[in-house]
């Protein structure tokens, strides 16, 4: 009887560690397919990105001077006007909380 227990035990240890050795390679195949899409997701959004700044160019280059001097005016100033209520970077690290 303790043969016959110690025989089950073993086939039961060999097939679950033959199960799980399958499961193994068919989650490395599916990380593999998912980093796959991520990785063609990411080049189709840095195609839209770079798509984006040259239009960005071109119609920047279409503009006479008079325009683009007025454009990079304007863009300078609203720049001026919304970082003046923002902290610096470290400062905001380092600041101490008032309890």
């Amino acid at each position: 009887m303790k043969t016959f227990l110690k025989f089950l035990l073993l086939v039961f240890l060999m097939v679950s560690a033959a199960s799980v050795g399958t499961v193994e390679g068919q989650s490395r195949k599916v990380k593999r397919a998912e980093a796959k899409a991520e990785k063609q997701k990411e080049r189709q959004w840095n195609a839209v990105l770079e798509s984006q700044k040259k239009d960005k160019k071109r119609r920047f280059g279409m503009q006479t001077d008079e325009t683009k001097k007025r454009m990079k005016a304007t863009k300078k100033n609203a720049k001026h006007i919304n970082d003046k209520g923002r902290e610096p970077f470290l400062k905001k690290l380092f600041h101490r909380k008032k309890k």
